[in-house]
């Protein structure tokens, strides 16, 4: 029991010193590859995302010519899907491998449904509603995904996490607000443009320009180099069980 007492109170007393010790400097983040990576994936998920969004009510009112409480069905089907693939993607377990063949996964469909959101004529407008499921599917494989690609950037210390995701979040609100106003600067009727209506900005925002971000996460998420969620378990067990040896080793004598 004494012994037991003793080892409580030497891990109370190490405990601020090695928090003081594991403290990180907000420099450090900008020395690590993956911080850029990951920060550039976030990025991108968040302007697929948010700049399709943010368009697709005008892109099913004034391209396909659909009624006007489309412009409310459509958004709700993307969101009630990508609240089902994330409720999915919650029982999940996680590790690197999966992590990015899913984030893969998620960029390759919004390739695929943003080619045929740009390309599909006003006449076979029925075809956006099983679109949007696929949307709503890749947009929560997408978001999901570059979120816990944050946390494994981040991992079990946060000391100094406030840095990452304060800078992450920034980086997407000027991305994003950067790239919707470069798109609304060149904004033209849906009159001046060819019979099926494919020089409209709402087209291009929410179909081509998000299928291209997403041929760019794509290459990124290939470079990526994580450590495994198993292995670095074990690490940190053998770091936990030599640290313990540590303390114990004197009472032993």
């Amino acid at each position: 029991m004494k012994e037991s007492l003793l080892v409580w109170c030497r891990s109370l007393k190490c405990e601020p010193n090695c928090k003081k010790r594991a403290r990180i400097a907000w420099s450090y983040w900008f020395k690590k590859t993956l911080y850029y990576q990951v920060a550039l994936l976030y990025m991108l998920a968040r302007l697929i995302t948010n700049v399709s969004q943010s368009l697709i009510a005008f892109y099913v009112t004034r391209d396909l010519r659909m009624n006007e409480y489309s412009k409310a069905t459509i958004p709700a089907i993307i969101f009630c899907c990508s609240f089902l693939v994330s409720v999915v993607l919650q029982e999940m377990r996680w590790n690197s491998r999966r992590l990015k063949s899913l984030l893969t996964i998620g960029a390759t469909l919004w390739v695929i449904s943003g080619a045929a959101v740009f390309l599909l004529p006003s006449q076979m407008h029925n075809l956006m509603y099983p679109l949007a499921v696929v949307i709503g599917a890749a947009n929560a494989l997408v978001m999901v995904t570059t979120i816990g690609l944050e946390s494994a950037l981040v991992g079990e210390d946060l000391n100094g996490c406030a840095f990452v995701y304060g800078s992450l979040s920034f980086l997407d609100k000027m991305s994003c607000g950067l790239a919707l106003f470069v798109l609304e600067s060149y904004d033209v009727a849906s009159s001046c443009g060819d019979a099926r209506g494919l020089n409209t900005v709402s087209r291009y925002g929410t179909g081509l320009i998000p299928a291209c971000f997403a041929v760019l996460a794509i290459v990124v998420a290939s470079t990526l180099r994580l450590q495994d969620d198993d292995v670095a378990r074990a690490d940190r067990r053998a770091r936990a069980s030599a640290a313990a040896g540590a303390l114990e080793a004197p009472l032993l004598v």
